[in-house]
């Protein structure tokens, strides 16, 4: 707080408050005072005046030298990028790990691949040390090095910067999973037909939720159960179009096959009866590990 005492005969109109022959406040009644920011100058000897107006602008005016003696942050706040290291070579998300340090209190860190913002933390309490951890998915760019930056900023806006040049190569993608109808059979017992079919995974990963659908002419399938599946079925005697809807409880392992059964019963039109078929076509639907669909119609 920068005090002046001011009088005159007719009055005072205004005190310049001057530094270094800055004008950096005017005040305009008493008490004449005004709040100096001494960490906007560098320490030192610096000159203080102040300048009284009386109201006919005849002026006078008082200095003396102050002394500036601020503790300054001299240091740059610092990083070490911890995880991953120099060189090190990485795949898949990756987390990295820094620990952040600064004599005066850390305010921001950004995290950046090859110059490009990828993640920002925030430290409004202005700790001194702090480790974060960036989660970065090297999916996004090509295999080969790239290099990894972690920026910071203190409460001054000094800035720190740590580096570190990793190389990405991914392993090359699983194979998806591919079903196959392996055998279709239909045997007649008496006045109905048991319909078998045999699906197998000969793809390179598993297969979940798998959904075999079987098309039927002129039969009618019958709904059932069994303990690794559930069949499902629809006929439209318009039509005379029906199919079965294996919906499997088990997934398949590469390599691994599975046999499913219904019933069809044949159904007489009379006359201009259709063509008679069972698995004219056959669809299959199932989705991959990570959730992806496939389908397949099978002749």
């Amino acid at each position: 707080m920068v005090h002046a005492d001011a009088s005159d005969n007719s009055g005072v109109e205004r005190v310049e408050f001057y530094l270094d022959g800055e004008l950096v406040f005017t005040d305009y009644s008493p008490p004449y005072e005004f709040v100096l920011d001494s960490g906007k100058y560098d320490n030192g000897e610096h000159e203080l005046l102040g300048k009284a107006f009386d109201l006919a602008g005849k002026s006078s005016s008082d200095g003396m030298a102050i002394g500036v003696a601020n503790v300054k942050d001299e240091t740059v706040p610092k990083v070490i990028i911890t995880y991953p290291k120099q060189n090190d070579i990485v795949s898949g998300k990756v987390a990295v790990t820094a620990n952040l340090s600064d004599d005066t209190g850390l305010a921001q860190c950004f995290f950046r691949v090859d110059g490009k913002w990828e993640g920002f933390e925030g430290f409004p309490d202005y700790p001194k040390t702090k480790a974060v951890t960036f989660e970065w998915d090297t999916k996004f760019v090509t295999d080969g090095k790239h290099r990894l930056a972690v920026e910071v900023y203190d409460k001054d806006v000094k800035y720190g910067l740590g580096t570190c040049d990793v190389v990405v190569s991914q392993p090359p993608p699983i194979p998806p999973p591919k079903l196959k109808v392996t055998k279709h059979e239909a045997t007649r017992n008496k006045n109905y037909f048991k319909v078998t079919l045999t699906v197998e995974n000969v793809g390179g990963s598993e297969a979940r939720n798998v959904i075999v659908r079987d098309y039927l002419r002129s039969f009618q399938p019958i709904p059932g159960y069994t303990y690794f599946a559930n069949v499902e079925a629809t006929f439209i005697p318009s039509t005379m179009y029906g199919d079965a809807a294996i919906t499997s409880i088990i997934n398949f392992a590469p390599g691994a096959s599975a046999t499913y059964d219904y019933v069809a019963v044949p159904v007489l039109v009379y006359p201009n009866q259709p063509t008679p078929s069972i698995g004219d076509s056959v669809e299959l639907w199932y989705e991959d590990a990570n959730g992806v669909e496939h389908s397949e119609e099978i002749k």
